[in-house]
């Protein structure tokens, strides 16, 4: 009984202590919340500064985890690699993402390493039919039947091992069956693609977003694909053996091995052509963030990712900076506080708790505002980053928990040195009020320094992005893009006599100005078709763009003839026999006289013009050397131009009505030649949006912040203010005297930044083939910018001030 009583008694003890505790902790709290809605100005800068800056880094952690997960739902994604090809010819390099589909067969028969190598290529649908439906796909792919044992795609309904294995076998997403048979079973349904049959095999789920290798369907692969060296078509993926790491030797011998055969074997074929082929073998999980190639998916930039992650940074270090400064400021007005509280017996250890806890609370309250924010500007950031994101996969325990930490840290970082700061004053000192914060004077004028810096920076990048970007958009690509309509036409030969009535009637239309016809890779919205072509008969050839046309193809696209004649469809000796070369052409082959040469390639070609060089994709992509060949016996595309006195977007209709008079059985599918041309751009525009928009906030927190700090500045000096307005001086003077310091900081600021900058554009800039070069308007623009807000902060800071009855300001 003594023993429960003892122990009750300390527990009694404990729970008294306890409730003191909390009774104390509440007592601050309130104190302090007191104290915020005095200083509201204060407070909001505060705590909005650091919910910016915390939505920032939410938003811009989601973007760039979804950046980097890309094929990460791969299961064996660390045994599996992938094979591409670089095409040397003379000084050209032309590398592609794809290798010859004789390549797989030969890893999977000589090379014990390998478990498993399979293919995927894309298929040229021209229809999709199920019952009197009638659709258009762009995104299947043909497969060999292995890839479910190399890649991760698990089915709802099929085997794995066979769903591929039977000619003519496909395999549909979940939301394309959905499509073509509604609720309806799947399995066993026929459907008819390129007019021919095509038995649904398996039914897996939706491909993940973070994948390049995106489709809705897989077509069991051509018996065919495997008798080529030279069709370049496949993307090829190879599983090695468990026991093989990518740090392994065997490994580093495997692919030197596996190099070595493939691309002596085809250099053997290549004996006579002056043409070298290497086919370099990397991780399957470096696909996303390589360098683009020829014929491939767009690309992550693993430079963009840094730079958009050091912006969200900055922004977190700029609201805690500013936070830091205030609560310097604040300890000046609360010096009194420190006082009393030293003087009844509060310890430095217990101070310094306090106002950790009063960071944490504020960092806290930020956060919660950062989560309102981003859950309503979800939608808007999914619009400029094209991406999926969804606000509820943010309320999981390990966001929570992370951001939680995450909370606790910054908010005793941003609140040490004040913390320390205050804790350290001396009580007599305190209480007469004579705290000068002399030790606090380096970290506010650093910080000022730094968030000018950043302010300027930014704005000087963005500037000179946007000047690329804008001199891209507006550079003369060689033809008129404009009110150019392109037609993917179907893929049978039968269709060819109704093509011609089709451009015929077209033609009778006083709105069309031009119709032509193209064969494949002559479009310049899409991958130039590439050959290998020679100009003497078994001599040296070279790697260039070849592509047939018809006699209206110059003409439709208004590309200028600086040479020769164009293609005459009244001579039928032209057809197959006449060709037309770029500037890029004669000059890769030093001709002097290009109407005089000619071309060999199967036969004889003679050249009879010289057209101006045009660019076929985006500016990254420099001029290549192409020649077109008169032919329309195969056509793939038309190119309709319209009058420019006509708005192509209202016929749309009447050229689709004659498409389905003609071709009832096949799908209307066209676009507009400038808009795919500008998709080319719709990575860098979406980025710079990003990068625009966060730098924006950026800017807005950093102003927020100074003009808090000058506001509190003044409001500390205005006695002095009130003295010197007693005294005649003028508003002016006032404002240049608080300027003086800002104007200097700004001027130490461009000093450090401008080279920074200068050389991080120069960088970024290499990427392009066409660049603008860099203004140095934009560096005084961004000075002058920053100059203009820093004197702003000032006035808007002093109106106040200034307005009040200097007697009154003395007296306070």
């Amino acid at each position: 009984m003594t023993l429960l009583i003892v122990q009750f008694s300390n527990n009694g003890t404990c729970l008294v202590e306890a409730t003191s505790a909390i009774t104390i902790f509440m007592h601050n709290l309130t104190a302090y919340l007191r104290f915020l809605s005095r200083h509201k100005t204060l407070s909001f800068i505060n705590v909005f500064g650091l919910a910016i800056g915390f939505a920032a880094c939410i938003f811009i952690g989601l973007y760039i985890a979804e950046e980097l997960s890309y094929e990460q739902y791969h299961e064996k994604l660390d045994r599996i690699y992938v094979v591409t090809s670089q095409i040397n010819s003379g000084e050209s390099v032309t590398k592609v993402s794809t290798a010859p589909g004789a390549l797989t067969p030969m890893l999977k028969q000589d090379f014990p390493e390998v478990e498993e190598a399979v293919r995927t290529t894309s298929m040229t649908v021209r229809s999709v039919k199920y019952g009197s439906n009638i659709f258009q796909e762009n995104d299947i792919l043909q497969a060999d039947p292995e890839i479910f044992h190399v890649l991760t795609f698990p089915l709802i309904e099929g085997d794995p091992g066979t769903a591929l294995t039977a000619p003519n076998s496909i395999v549909l997403t979940k939301t394309l069956a959905e499509k073509y048979f509604g609720a309806e079973q799947p399995m066993g349904k026929v459907l008819t693609i390129n007019e021919q049959p095509h038995q649904v095999t398996g039914l897996i789920h939706d491909i993940p977003t973070a994948t390049d290798l995106k489709f809705t369907a897989l077509v069991s692969m051509d018996s065919q694909a495997e008798k080529g060296w030279f069709d370049f078509e496949y993307h090829t993926y190879v599983l090695l053996k468990e026991q093989y790491l990518q740090s392994d030797p065997a490994l580093i011998s495997f692919k030197e091995r596996m190099v070595s055969n493939a691309e002596k074997t085809l250099n053997d074929l290549l004996d006579e052509a002056d043409l070298t082929i290497h086919m370099p073998v990397e991780p399957f999980s470096g696909v996303h963030f390589r360098e683009p190639t020829y014929d491939d998916t767009p690309k992550g930039n693993m430079a963009f990712i840094y730079i958009i992650a050091s912006v969200a940074l900055l922004m977190m270090v700029i609201g805690s900076i500013n936070f830091i400064n205030f609560s310097l400021v604040q300890s000046l007005e609360r010096g009194r506080e420190v006082g009393i509280r030293k003087i009844v017996g509060a310890r430095f250890p217990q101070l310094v708790f306090k106002y950790l806890s009063e960071s944490v609370l504020i960092a806290l309250m930020a956060f919660l505002i950062a989560m309102i924010i981003v859950v309503l500007a979800m939608p808007l950031f999914n619009e400029i980053t094209g991406k999926s994101f969804e606000a509820i996969r943010l309320f999981n325990l390990t966001f929570l928990s992370v951001s939680f930490a995450t909370v606790v840290v910054v908010g005793v970082l941003a609140g040490s040195f004040p913390a320390f700061f205050t804790s350290s004053i001396q009580p007599l000192q305190a209480l007469r009020g004579k705290i000068t914060g002399i030790r606090g004077q380096w970290f506010r004028k650093l910080s000022i320094l730094a968030q000018f810096a950043i302010a300027m920076g930014l704005i000087i990048c963005t500037l000179l992005i946007h000047q690329q970007m804008r001199f891209m958009s507006n550079y003369d690509m060689g033809f008129r893009k404009e009110n150019v309509v392109v037609i993917d036409t179907p893929d049978d030969s039968l269709a060819a006599g109704s093509l011609n009535v089709f451009k015929q009637i077209l033609l009778q239309n006083s709105a069309i100005e031009k119709v032509s016809s193209t064969g494949y890779g002559a479009i310049p919205d899409e991958e130039p078709r590439k050959g290998t072509l020679g100009v003497k008969p078994n001599g040296e050839s070279r790697l260039v763009n070849v592509f047939t046309v018809d006699a209206d193809y110059l003409s439709t696209l208004d590309v200028a003839l600086l040479e020769g004649r164009n293609f005459d469809a009244a001579r039928p000796g032209d057809k197959h026999t006449t060709a037309i070369v770029n500037t890029a052409f004669a000059q890769l082959w030093g001709w002097d006289d290009p109407l005089s040469e000619q071309v060999h390639a199967d036969g004889s070609v003679k050249v009879i013009g010289v057209m101006k060089d045009f660019y076929f994709q985006s500016l990254h992509v420099g001029l290549e050397p192409t020649i077109i060949m008169f032919g329309d016996d195969v056509t793939v595309h038309m190119l309709v131009r319209f009058r420019a006195d006509y708005p192509v977007a209202d016929q749309m209709p009447l050229l689709e009505q004659e498409w389905k008079n003609l071709f009832p059985n096949d799908p209307f599918s066209a676009h507009f030649l400038d808009q795919s041309l500008a998709a080319q751009y719709d990575q860098e525009d979406r980025a710079l949006t990003l990068f625009t928009s966060f730098s924006v906030l950026t800017i807005m927190v950093s102003c927020l912040g100074l003009f808090g700090l000058c506001s509190l500045t003044i409001s500390q000096r205005k006695k002095e203010v009130g003295v010197r307005k007693i005294i005649g001086a003028s508003y002016g003077s006032i404002v240049r005297l608080f300027s003086k310091e800002y104007l200097l900081l700004i001027g130490v600021s461009f000093v450090v930044i401008a080279p920074a900058c200068f050389w991080l554009i120069t960088q970024w800039l290499q990427s392009f083939a066409l660049r603008d070069g860099i203004s140095p308007w934009v560096f005084v623009a961004a000075c002058l910018g920053v100059l203009v807000l820093g004197v702003a902060t000032v006035v808007l800071s002093i109106g106040k001030t200034w307005n009040t009855n200097p007697a009154r300001l003395i007296r306070d």
